[in-house]
C-alpha cells in the first residue's frame, strides 16, 4: 500500500533539491543546502513513522480494552 504522506514529503523535498541544483551555483552552498534538505527529509520520515506507530498502538489498545458496566 502506498504511504501518501511519505510520497508527498519525497515530492516536496525532491523539488527543493532540484531548485538547489539549478539555481545555487556555489558548490559549498549547494552541498550545505542539500545536506539541510536531507536532514529535513529524515526528520519528517521519522516523525511520520512515529506518529503512525503511536496511532496504530492506541487504536489497537482501544479496540482490545474491555469496558465493564457498573450497575
Amino acid at each position: 500500500m502506498f504511504n501518501i504522506p511519505e510520497l508527498m514529503i519525497d515530492s516536496i523535498q525532491n523539488g527543493k533539491k532540484q531548485f538547489i541544483n539549478k539555481y545555487i551555483t556555489n558548490p559549498d552552498l549547494s552541498r550545505a543546502w542539500t545536506q539541510y534538505v536531507d536532514s529535513q527529509t529524515e526528520f519528517l520520515h521519522t516523525s511520520i513513522k512515529t506518529g503512525t506507530t503511536v496511532m496504530t498502538t492506541c487504536g489497537r489498545e482501544i479496540m482490545e480494552t474491555k469496558v465493564e458496566k457498573n450497575l
